[in-house]
């Protein structure tokens, strides 16, 4: 019996670690030409949780604007979830985010709208 609970206790441990690396995939910046053609930063915050920041953009009145600081990962869809603000809009927006070998997709839902942009990521 105690060979089952450590044995399970490694295999937990394991598994949170390897969700964990994993999911850092999204830090790092990404480029996304539909929009504007900005680029945004992504990083882990101290609580945990990860953010995005425009850093680069056509519109440069976008430059600094907050896109999410409250990102999380939802390892039962596989995915990242939070509220976008989009740097146009006056209203925030419930999101998942993707991503698949260098490209994250966001597909952000409203009401019954739904609106997905894609960014690649850029190797800094």
């Amino acid at each position: 019996m105690k060979k089952i609970l450590i044995s399970f206790a490694f295999l937990l441990i394991s598994v949170v670690n390897a969700i964990a690396q994993s999911s850092d995939v999204i830090v790092g910046n990404w480029y996304s030409k539909e929009l504007s053609g900005s680029t945004m930063h992504v990083y882990r915050t101290k609580s945990g949780k990860w953010a995005a920041q425009l850093t680069a953009s056509e519109k440069k009145e976008w430059i600094g604007k907050i896109l999410f600081d409250d990102c999380t990962f939802d390892s039962k869809d596989n995915c990242y979830k939070t509220v976008l603000a989009p740097p146009n809009q006056p209203f925030k927006i419930n999101t998942k985010i993707y991503i698949t070998e260098g490209s994250l997709t966001m597909v952000g839902k409203k009401l019954f709208l739904s609106k997905t942009f894609y960014w690649i990521k850029l190797n800094n």
